[in-house]
């Protein structure tokens, strides 16, 4: 899967953003094998 980031700003930002996904959005990547590639970086919440 290719991928293209652009950011609008010129240097990262300094505070943290996070993303909330129910488990239909996870089913949606689970073909894209993002869920084993992600392992290290997700928090889940429960």
């Amino acid at each position: 899967m290719r991928t293209l980031v652009l950011e609008r700003l010129p240097q990262l930002i300094d505070y943290p953003r996070g993303v909330g996904m129910d488990d239909e959005s996870l089913r949606s990547f689970r073909p894209s094998g993002w869920w084993s590639a992600s392992a290290g970086t997700r928090c889940p919440t429960r």
